[in-house]
């Protein structure tokens, strides 16, 4: 018999969530060649898990993203995708 379980982690002692969104930050910075639009690749990586910490949807998220840093129409949305198909694939566990 197949079971399907779904396992909600919504005081995050499962994930790490600020480790997930350093990386994640750092593979878009890179993924997105970022570096064209943000020299400072520290305070991207910064803005983007301090928003990401803030409950609103990712959307507005990276439009914030896209006005601090003076980014297109098209990068946000492309990053925003990005995000919505691999943010799960790439999350840190606790270490034990």
């Amino acid at each position: 018999m197949m079971r399907n379980t779904i396992l909600f982690d919504l005081d995050q002692t499962l994930l790490d969530k600020h480790q997930t969104l350093l990386h994640f930050a750092a593979r878009q910075y890179k993924l997105f060649k970022l570096s064209t639009y943000v020299e400072d690749r520290e305070l991207f990586i910064t803005e983007f898990t301090r928003l990401h910490q803030i409950v609103m949807p990712k959307k507005e998220v990276y439009q914030k993203i896209r006005l601090q840093f003076s980014l297109q129409h098209a990068l946000m949305e492309a990053m925003l995708e990005d995000l919505n198909h691999q943010f799960q694939r790439r999350v840190s566990p606790f270490q034990a």
